[in-house]
């Protein structure tokens, strides 16, 4: 972030390290609380010094940061944008699903079945009618430390339902673990959406993939006989190999190599998503194309898979958008 030339703000809140135990341990049984206030005190500091503008700030964390990103969109708008990162969102949920079971005697005091109003009170999604600040959340498929269903989906379906900016981006066959060992490839993408999501709300930057795709209507001639027209080419759309982006009229998309088409029908799509796709080898030889994988993505979580048998030597696959 501070290469692309953003001033970083990385503050040590009490329930932090570095500052004993002690200072680490006072907000047991209050968190996210105290924390969220010093956090907010390090803002305004950095702001007092003069070269911050204070319409074009951002915040992010991950995992315990992930839950604090929540809280403070939930608690203030003073950010312009926010991105969530294998965050926590329902403390109940979380305390049923996830695979860390070790914090309870220290983070609460009875389990949710027994005192779920605390639970609830310091749970971000409880105080989600709060939040006004466009937020992205970037989670790992295979999270268990914190199950992306307590999390960044709860967030993400919550504040498409408010109609508030958001997007949600997953990563396959990634843990907790995704910013520190995760593929090389999906780390470098972690950070370019990051800093996508806040050159967009913050810089002016466009950034079409993160946009919803408008309202398309199909021709009611041409639905009442059934005829499929050929998908015109879409513009700005690139290699499979990289991910594009489509407006989707329909639920239907094709795939086009050098001498054919091929149809693929969408279950969870409609006139109003975009998606994402990436295409990956069937294995770890960058020559071998016996198949390909290819992994359709919709901002609103769904996944869809498909398998390419065989494709040809030379075959560069497109994604167009049409009705069907």
């Amino acid at each position: 972030m501070a290469a692309k030339g953003y001033v970083v703000l990385y503050p040590n809140p009490r329930g932090s390290t570095s500052y004993g135990q002690e200072f680490g341990n006072v907000i047991q049984y209050r968190y996210p609380g105290d924390d969220y206030q010093d956090l907010m005190l390090g803002v305004d500091d950095a702001i007092k010094r003069g070269y911050i503008d204070e319409k074009k700030l951002a915040v992010t964390g991950g995992s315990g940061g992930g839950l604090l990103t929540n809280w403070v969109v939930t608690h203030t708008d003073r950010f312009a944008a926010g991105v969530a990162q294998r965050d926590i969102a329902d403390w109940e949920s979380w305390w049923y699903t996830a695979d860390f079971t070790l914090f309870q005697p220290t983070w609460f005091k009875a389990p949710p079945f027994q005192d779920r109003e605390d639970f609830k009170a310091r749970s971000p999604i409880t105080y989600i009618n709060n939040v006004k600040t466009p937020m992205m959340f970037v989670l790992g498929e295979t999270d268990t430390r914190t199950p992306m269903t307590a999390g960044g989906e709860a967030m993400f379906r919550a504040l498409k339902f408010r109609r508030i900016p958001t997007v949600m981006v997953k990563f396959p066959n990634e843990t907790h673990e995704l910013s520190r060992a995760g593929q090389p490839w999906h780390r470098i993408e972690r950070l370019q959406h990051i800093v996508g999501w806040f050159d967009k709300w913050l810089m002016g930057a466009a950034k079409p993939e993160y946009d919803v795709a408008p309202e398309v209507s199909v021709k009611p001639d041409a639905a009442r006989r059934g005829k499929r027209s050929r998908p015109a080419k879409a513009s700005g759309h690139e290699d499979a190999g990289r991910t594009v982006c489509c407006a989707v009229p329909s639920r239907w998309l094709a795939l086009r190599d050098q001498k054919r088409w091929l149809s693929l029908a969408l279950s969870r799509g409609s006139r109003d998503e975009r998606f994402a796709s990436q295409t990956y080898p069937c294995c770890s030889n960058a020559l071998c194309r016996r198949s390909a994988r290819l992994l359709v993505r919709s901002q609103r979580g769904g996944y869809n898979s498909f398998s390419i048998e065989q494709p040809g030597p030379k075959a560069s696959y497109r994604w167009h958008s049409g009705a069907r």
